[in-house]
């Protein structure tokens, strides 16, 4: 199980009530266009311009003041009787249960881009209570949600439909303006259901979409519908949503105008699969035109009156065609790069997975081969060469090009975690030791490496250890009876002072994992 953390700026006061938003379009404009004063020059595409310190603050607070947002006076931290560590219990909760029931996008490739994006967006936001941990669904609908204290997911589908960093900067920054005004909690207060038993199944069914058979399964029986309408995100959350976000994207040298052509791709592509297949916010709120068209008049303003419609990156077009090579349904992968027009070497790479992932091993061999077709991709061409030639069991060839990823590319952990498994098999025990808590060190919580390096040490004769890591695999993936199983066997092996200090840390870690169960 992955996940990715940016760290959070210094703690603040979180007031204790909110004042309902009564403003409205024009009441907007006076204080959009002082903050774009204020910022003008601040930020640019390819960085920050120094700045002093107090003016993001004042400007901030100036924005808050016009849109009557806060109170007047300094309040107490916490909201009400769902305080910020309810909010924390709950989130944790809600992690482990969307972690443990989906399937996640793990790849260091695909998760860089989308953190990258969200460390910007981060950079200028107020200071926050909360860590923002960030993972990607492997699901082909179109969504991304912000849970209770700053988990945040996207699914793939989303990155897929978007056509630039700033389109999916837009809605990241959409969802991030309903994490630093506490939305979810504020209903939650409202609504007087404070049972966080229940509560992480319910959100989850909202979150995912009323459209969504895995949330309506999360959701049956956890709680009213009625109660469950009452945590959904109002129209004035979702309008307040889209103008702080509008706000969070110029300030990071993002194209604000990103917003309104990331929603028009939400809309059409809903329009196409069903109302189901996007965010509940776009098919349960009427008027989702008129907002498209006042957010561009407003992002036109903070551009000062310039379009931009930026071409994605060479670096997004790689991410996309990984994703859509390796976590799409293989059969339409084929198809779509059988039909692609873009770029040749994309095209070469897509298809190469996709051969590969459909057995059709000799037409694998034959895309790949040969030297990477062009620069940019030759770190993921050299992985992906080596996973297909893993895969056949051709050590040799497959640690080849694993390890031309790695010189290229240090820090991809994919890369490292095949290049493990090889060093395992060929009998080389301490490297791949090594290798593997490496990875580690990347994706603590990940299932499968644990697996792996169990069955390693296993086999070397480190029985406890083998032991040990079977049981933050079966832990990690929620496998009660499993992970239950390896404990007694841990317990029975825990011989040496570092044995029983090993065991004492997976029984701490246990004992907080078994509360979300």
């Amino acid at each position: 199980m992955l996940y990715l953390q940016v760290r959070s700026l210094p703690r603040m006061d979180v007031r204790e009530s909110r004042l309902e938003p009564t403003w409205s379009p024009s009441a907007f404009l006076p204080a959009q266009k002082m903050l774009l004063n204020a910022h003008a020059g601040a930020g640019t595409k390819g960085g920050n311009v120094p700045r002093p310190k107090w003016r993001p603050l004042c400007c901030l607070i100036l924005l808050a003041v016009f849109l009557g947002l806060v109170p007047a006076a300094p309040t107490q931290a916490g909201l009400g009787d769902f305080s910020i560590q309810d909010e924390a219990e709950l989130g944790r909760k809600f992690n482990v249960l969307i972690r443990s029931r989906f399937p996640l996008v793990y790849d260091p490739i695909v998760l860089d881009q989308v953190r990258d994006i969200l460390i910007r967006v981060r950079q200028n936001i107020p200071p926050q209570p909360f860590d923002i941990t960030v993972g990607v669904l492997r699901d082909d609908s179109i969504n991304a949600f912000a849970a209770p204290a700053g988990y945040l997911f996207v699914n793939s589908g989303l990155i897929l439909a978007m056509q630039s960093e700033d389109e999916l900067a837009a809605v990241l920054a959409h969802e991030m303006a309903h994490v630093t005004e506490r939305h979810l909690a504020s209903n939650i207060e409202r609504s007087q259901t404070i049972n966080l038993a229940t509560l992480a199944g319910v959100l989850a069914g909202i979150l995912l979409g009323g459209g969504s058979e895995a949330g309506q399964a999360l959701a049956v029986g956890s709680m009213a519908g009625g109660q469950a309408a009452a945590l959904k995100y109002s129209r004035d959350d979702e309008r307040e949503a889209d103008h702080l976000g509008l706000q969070y994207l110029a300030r990071s040298g993002y194209d604000p105008e990103g917003m309104a052509r990331s929603f028009e791709r939400i809309k059409e592509r809903m329009r196409l699969s069903g109302a189901g297949s996007g965010p509940a916010y776009m098919s349960t709120h009427p008027g989702v035109t008129e907002r498209i068209d006042y957010i561009r008049e407003v992002a036109l303003r903070l551009q000062g009156g310039e379009s931009r419609d930026l071409e994605p990156s060479p670096r997004f077009r790689k991410v996309q065609t990984l994703l859509r090579a390796r976590y799409t349904e293989a059969r339409s992968a084929w198809n779509y790069f059988q039909q692609y027009e873009g770029d040749p070497c994309l095209r070469r790479l897509g298809r190469g997975i996709t051969a590969a992932r459909l057995n059709r091993v000799d037409r694998a061999k034959e895309l790949f081969s040969g030297p990477p077709p062009c620069e940019e991709i030759s770190a993921l061409w050299h992985r992906e060469v080596g996973r297909f030639y893993f895969g056949l069991g051709q050590f040799d060839r497959a640690l080849t090009h694993l390890n031309k990823a790695l010189r290229e590319s240090p820090e991809d952990y994919m890369a490292l975690f095949f290049q493990a498994r090889i060093l395992g098999e060929k009998g080389e025990t301490a490297e791949a030791v090594k290798a593997l808590r490496k990875v580690l060190r990347y994706v603590p919580q990940d299932p499968e490496v644990h697996r792996t390096l169990g069955r390693i040490m296993g086999r070397s004769g480190d029985a406890f250890s083998g032991y040990l890591h079977y049981a933050y695999a079966a832990l990690y993936r929620n496998r009660k009876e499993q992970c239950s199983k390896y404990l007694d066997k841990v317990r029975e092996m825990a011989q040496t002072g570092q044995q029983k200090e090993k065991l004492e840390q997976f029984e701490e870690k246990y004992e907080v994992r078994k509360k979300y169960w």
